[in-house]
């Protein structure tokens, strides 16, 4: 009896294909959906962050890219890999002007980047998107936040990788083949989208800490704004968000503060005072619980 040689198909993306069959997403496709995907939603600044030599990261940029130039908009772009990298991601979110949209070459990399925003959450998504690939829910379960996410066509691409399988073992001589599945559609979440929150107390309490900071000194004086019993919004708040409000007032106002630090020579108890506290010692005692340095050794530490 005549033994077949056996035959693989490939369905791994992660390296360009030289030889063989190969049945994976199509990347370019995956790429333009995320970017037209932001560019409907209103975000006009357009900023992929990839994998330094993966093959699918490379296809989907590149998508990415194509669908931003046709709007206008230039992609900027990051790339992880190494120890050095990650050192430079804190910084890299914190400078992102306003209405940011990023896409991450897949769920992992959106994940790493929620790591690394050093508690500051609460920019996610009032001062950038973030868009994954892969709607991964083990993922899902382990962020901090529900991740915005493409899904793909897995099941799709067994189904046909099965078929091209069987097709070789009765015919060897095909040619190779590479064959690429369309992704299929996005699943919005918190991380794009302030109202996937779906509760629209919690939406103004969010919203009102982000424009009137200063003004609004601690919680009972959130709660006098929105007019609602402070219990109702602890509670509705804690529920949607996984945060107190307090907490959340906390990471706001040191968000404020690594800005000032930054990017002006004002003086710690001016800051202060700029994002609402009442004396600087305040502002390091906070600064410190939150980020394990004072106000001062931040400074010294930033690029000039």
């Amino acid at each position: 009896m005549q033994k077949l040689a056996p035959h693989v198909v490939s369905t791994s993306n992660r390296d360009l294909p030289e030889a063989g069959d190969f049945v994976f997403n199509d990347d370019i496709a995956i790429g333009r959906m995320g970017a037209e995907y932001l560019i409907r939603r209103g975000f006009r600044g357009l900023i992929f962050a990839g994998q330094k030599r993966h093959h699918y990261a490379e296809q989907r940029f590149q998508g990415f890219q194509k669908r931003a130039a046709e709007s206008g908009i230039e992609a900027a772009r990051f790339d992880i890999y190494s120890s050095n990298d990650e050192k430079c991601i804190p910084e890299i979110l914190m400078k992102l002007p306003p209405r940011c949209g990023i896409m991450a070459a897949n769920d992992e990399v959106a994940k790493f980047l929620m790591k690394y925003t050093d508690q500051p959450l609460s920019r996610i998504p009032l001062h950038f998107a973030l868009l994954g690939v892969d709607n991964d829910p083990l993922l899902q379960s382990l962020l901090p936040i529900p991740l915005s996410s493409i899904e793909v066509d897995g099941k799709g691409i067994g189904k046909v990788a099965i078929n091209r399988l069987i097709a070789r073992m009765e015919n060897p001589d095909l040619q190779d083949e590479i064959i690429r599945i369309p992704p299929l559609r996005i699943h919005t979440r918190q991380s794009t989208d302030l109202f996937a929150l779906n509760d629209e107390l919690v939406v103004r309490a969010l919203q009102l800490m982000d424009e009137e900071l200063p003004e609004i000194c601690d919680v009972g004086n959130l709660v006098e704004r929105l007019g609602t019993p402070r219990r109702t919004l602890e509670l509705r708040f804690r529920n949607a968000t996984g945060r107190t409000l307090a907490k959340e007032m906390s990471i706001l106002r040191v968000e404020r503060a690594r800005d000032f630090l930054r990017n002006t020579d004002m003086d710690t108890e001016a800051i202060a005072k700029a994002v609402g506290l009442p004396e600087s010692r305040m502002l390091w005692l906070l600064f410190k619980r939150l980020t394990g340095e004072s106000p001062s050794a931040y400074r010294k530490r930033m690029p000039v």
